[in-house]
């Protein structure tokens, strides 16, 4: 697998944040629909204030009004952080050495394992017979 760019890395990113909106935007309006359901019922005449609260309209419907309400409270972190979640979800790749992480490993080999990278064909930079990880 090739490294990631900067590009690339953003594109990901953006589509990461794209997927979290819309899953926040699909919880919103499910959760709005259960709570708004009940409440028209009440606004309508056909309950009660205390029975909207507490009347079973159907098979796993008992408490819809608090289940929407708990859909839309997860809904809003989702959304508004969103751009934070992505960036933990889809880090950059580390610069430094494969083996030790060593960060100031710049050359083709590390200075603090003796860790020899790979050139672009794939190939060991280094002899044939020194390639051997320890």
């Amino acid at each position: 697998m090739r490294p990631l760019r900067p590009a690339d890395i953003h594109t990901l990113r953006a589509i990461v944040c794209a997927g979290i909106r819309l899953v926040a935007l699909v919880l919103f309006g499910l959760g709005l629909q259960l709570f708004l359901k009940r409440i028209l019922s009440w606004m309508g005449g056909a309950m009660s204030f205390k029975e909207v609260l507490t009347a079973r309209m159907g098979v796993g419907e008992h408490m819809a009004i608090y289940s929407g309400l708990s859909l839309m409270c997860i809904a809003f972190p989702l959304w508004f952080f969103a751009k934070q979640l992505a960036r933990r979800i889809i880090v950059v790749p580390s610069t430094g050495c494969p083996r030790c992480d060593y960060e100031g490993a710049v050359s083709e080999t590390c200075p603090e394992c003796g860790y020899q990278r790979l050139d672009g064909a794939g190939h060991d930079a280094s002899d044939a017979d020194s390639h051997t990880l320890q």
